[in-house]
Parts: C-alpha cells; sequence; structure tokens
C-alpha cells in the first residue's frame, strides 16, 4: 500500500463514521423539535428551515472539532509505524468516548432546554452539581432519553468495534 495510503482508508472510515453521526444528530434535533415545539410556536416554516439549516453546520462544525483529536491520532499511526496499532487504538478510543459525550449532550438538550430556553453549554456542570440529589428522579422522569443515550451509544460502540478496531 502507497506510504499514506492506510491513513486515507481509515480515514475515509471515519469520514464516514461522522456522516452517520451527522445524520443521528439530525434526527436528535427533529426530536428536539418535536419535543419543545410548543417554544418555536411563533416561527413560521421558513425560519424553522433557516434554524434547522444553522443547526446542521453547527452539529457539522461540532463533530469536526470534537473529533479533531481522532485524526491526530489516526496521523501520528502512519508516521509512527512501529506504534500503529497503539495509535490507532487510542484513536478509536477517543472517537467512541469523544462521541458518547456529543451524544449524551444533545439528547440532554431535548430535556433540558424546557429550563433554561437555550442550548446546553457550560452551565451544564453547575445544573449537574446541583442535580445530584435528585439523579434517581431525574433517571425516571426522562427514562425514554436514558433508554434512547444507552441505545445510540450502544450501537456506537459495536459499529466502531466491527468496522473500526483493528485485528
Amino acid at each position: 500500500m502507497r506510504p499514506f495510503g492506510a491513513f486515507f482508508k481509515q480515514f475515509r472510515i471515519i469520514l464516514l463514521f461522522l456522516a452517520v453521526l451527522l445524520g443521528v444528530y439530525t434526527g436528535l434535533r427533529i426530536l428536539f423539535w418535536i419535543d419543545n415545539r410548543d417554544f418555536f410556536i411563533g416561527s413560521n416554516w421558513k425560519e424553522r428551515l433557516e434554524i434547522f439549516a444553522w443547526g446542521l453546520r453547527m452539529d457539522l462544525s461540532g463533530l469536526v472539532i470534537l473529533n479533531l483529536p481522532v485524526f491526530l491520532f489516526i496521523f501520528l499511526a502512519q508516521i509512527f509505524h512501529t506504534k500503529n496499532k497503539l495509535f490507532i487504538i487510542i484513536a478509536l478510543s477517543l472517537f467512541i468516548l469523544l462521541n458518547i459525550s456529543g451524544l449524551a449532550i444533545n439528547i440532554i438538550d431535548i430535556g433540558y432546554f424546557p429550563f433554561n430556553k437555550h442550548r446546553s453549554n457550560i452551565d451544564l456542570r453547575y445544573v449537574f452539581a446541583d442535580s445530584a440529589k435528585s439523579f434517581k428522579k431525574i433517571i425516571l422522569i426522562y427514562w425514554p432519553l436514558v433508554l434512547l443515550f444507552f441505545l445510540l451509544s450502544v450501537g456506537l460502540i459495536r459499529l466502531a468495534k466491527k468496522y473500526l478496531w483493528p485485528n
């Protein structure tokens, strides 16, 4: 294989996974819209489509930024051939961990938006600290979102192990 052929092959597979994740994020955006539709009653369809398109761009840029460490380790795997498998394992572990975190934030937004009227940001850190005492009640109320997170996480892990993990 050409010197960087393996890099580009691995890179193409990661890009395919990012496209799938973008589709998942789009599905989560639709669920967000459905669950919080009462907050958007005053907007017309053109405004809604513009907001949706803006969100799609934000999701795409978020996915790319979130996965920059993954791209870095895939690149390093090609430079340091003796440690190739180690760098690939680190890259794929990061891919799974970082993208599960991204899914969590998008799913949390679905339930959290009615309380703060904006998408999640750094204030989640403070909310989690305050909500720790009522964690069981939150899980019971938002169990469909917890189940969705669990299913998407398991799906991501299984697909990554099947198609990305080195043999």
